[in-house]
């Protein structure tokens, strides 16, 4: 018997981009056996796109929420949630992904993710590359092996159900937290490079500006225990990204002003023990180059 997958799609104004990912999933060669679009208080016409869309494809659903409050990081996985607990249960899809309502790829982009989940029974969370679409040309996202962007990724259902669903965290990460759970229940994660998607808005830019985005990264990456000499190390990685250096700048910022006011972590503390262990092997790997004969030679 095949594999069976279903989606679930957290949207807010999104009627620039939404059309053009309902024709994406619906041109797969192997399609979701449920869609669940979950509309979170949209005030275009985003509503209107997706009930004439479902007019045509009889897998997908929605899921109105009213509400007059600005959507944020927690309200996203509350309206995922709720969209993954409407899920047909009889019978339960073999997986289950949270697609990004933003996002288009080739039609056979799930086909080829269930093909790397059959061959490793091991495997809990899969998915593609991301490239983002710039007015000038395409860029493709930081690729990390072990690691799936937020906005495609694909469970397998006992995978997600091992690491109790996603947390409403005040920052976000929530692609991120679930990723290191799985790890934890000793699932694999992996993002494949012949696979690939286009990321159709950019970065951040749903919430505000670029240096109000990363004094929040820094804060979020505080809630859930990145070691501070490991951000330290990121940010300077990153010191070339626009705005040059005050991108970094600011997210050490927001680390530094967690961290001073003591702010209650959001993960447990066996999760944080976890995670920076991993972190410490990363900045073993990443530094060794700097220690080797070599290394002391150019210092």
């Amino acid at each position: 018997m095949k594999s069976t997958y279903a989606l679930i799609t957290a949207a807010r104004n999104e009627e620039k981009y939404i059309g053009n990912t309902i024709e994406s999933v619906a041109a797969q060669t192997i399609l979701p056996v449920q869609w669940i679009i979950v509309n979170d208080g949209s005030t275009d016409r985003t509503r209107e796109i997706i009930l004439d869309r479902s007019k045509e494809h009889a897998f997908i659903s929605m899921i109105e929420l009213e509400h007059d409050n600005p959507r944020d990081f927690a309200s996203k996985v509350r309206a995922l949630m709720i969209g993954i607990n409407s899920l047909n249960k009889d019978p339960a899809p073999d997986f289950f992904g949270v697609l990004d309502s933003d996002i288009t790829f080739e039609s056979a982009y799930y086909e080829q993710v269930l093909v790397e989940f059959q061959n490793n029974g091991r495997l809990g969370i899969a998915g593609g590359v991301l490239f983002d679409v710039y007015p000038h040309g395409l860029k493709k996202r930081n690729w990390r092996k072990h690691t799936v962007a937020g906005g495609i990724q694909l469970f397998r259902r006992a995978c997600f159900e091992a690491i109790g669903g996603f947390l409403p965290l005040p920052y976000g990460s929530e692609d991120s937290i679930a990723e290191i759970s799985a790890r934890m229940h000793g699932w694999e994660v992996q993002s494949f490079r012949h696979i690939t998607g286009l990321h159709h808005k950019l970065t951040g830019s749903a919430q505000g500006a670029s240096l109000s985005y990363a004094f929040k990264l820094g804060r979020r990456d505080y809630s859930y225990g990145v070691l501070f000499f490991f951000e330290f190390i990121k940010c300077i990685i990153r010191i070339s990204d626009r705005p040059f250096f005050l991108q970094s700048l600011f997210c050490i910022l927001g680390y530094a002003w967690s961290f001073i006011r003591r702010e209650k972590r959001t993960v447990s503390k066996s999760f944080i023990r976890f995670y920076r262990e991993e972190q410490l092997r990363r900045l073993k790997v990443f530094l060794k180059p700097f220690f080797n004969r070599k290394g002391r030679e150019r210092l």
